[in-house]
């Protein structure tokens, strides 16, 4: 167990064991394929989709991966090709992001955005699938040093909680929105000497060259979705929480 900082507020973080997250990154691409399977149900023969659904639940069975499952993945697998999940598209986003933290603390990825993550595809082709063997994957897996992962999972959290600020900040006035924005601008400045952003002033928060100060709501909610999902999968990486429902978002 480490410090993850130099300041007096700062936390403990264990890392979990890279057979754990490896197994985890292996679960949550084969829940990505699921959703898949469900979206284009439309398009494919009923057999085809009856099969694919087949195949990953008892590749993960087979694996013996299935303990590692949370009860709604376990349910989720076990259902019938044809069930929809509530809020497909926010479970995609969220399990997407999640791959992308976890594949970038095991080296797969050397980047990790802010926003969307452009090269899914190339990072879930490199995951096992059926009917693949995972134990060696699995053993070839290592993390990236304790102190890479806690400098992203800092990260992760400043850009979470400058997303959660934007709403509110927009309907303060005189005093108290002179006073966030003066907060905001020392967090930039600190921000950019941490290597957080890239600019040392509040418009440094910006993804795909958009500030968030300048964003649409829909937008700044649609990215506090992605920067909680790869919060919370940094958070379980660094040891907070049980398991992987329990994981916190603030810690």
């Amino acid at each position: 167990m480490t410090d993850s900082g130099d300041s007096d507020d700062s936390i403990d973080i264990e890392i979990r064991s890279v057979e754990s997250v490896a197994k985890r990154c292996i679960i949550l691409t084969t829940m990505l394929r699921r959703i898949a399977i469900e979206s284009s149900i439309s398009s494919n023969e009923p057999n085809e989709s009856l099969t694919a659904a087949f195949d990953l639940r008892e590749w993960i069975r087979a694996e013996g991966l299935w303990a590692d499952l949370t009860p709604y993945e376990a349910a989720h697998l076990e259902n019938k090709a044809g069930y929809t999940p509530p809020d497909t598209a926010g479970a995609v986003d969220e399990t997407s992001e999640a791959i992308a933290a976890l594949c970038w603390a095991m080296g797969l990825t050397e980047m990790l955005s802010e926003g969307h993550t452009n090269d899914l595809v190339k990072l879930i082709v490199n995951v096992p699938s059926p009917w693949e063997n995972t134990a060696p994957w699995i053993a070839q897996r290592t993390l990236r040093p304790e102190e890479q992962v806690a400098h992203m999972r800092e990260r992760a959290e400043i850009w979470e909680w400058r997303l959660a600020i934007e709403p509110a900040r927009r309907n303060l006035q005189g005093s108290e929105l002179q006073e966030l924005n003066e907060t905001l601008f020392m967090v930039a400045r600190d921000s950019y000497v941490a290597g957080y952003i890239q600019r040392e002033n509040d418009s440094g928060f910006a993804i795909n060259a958009a500030p968030v100060s300048k964003m649409t709501l829909d937008d700044i909610n649609e990215m506090r979705l992605i920067a909680q999902s790869k919060l919370r999968a940094l958070n379980w990486l660094c040891g907070f929480g049980d398991d992987w429902v329990t994981v916190p978002l603030d810690v």
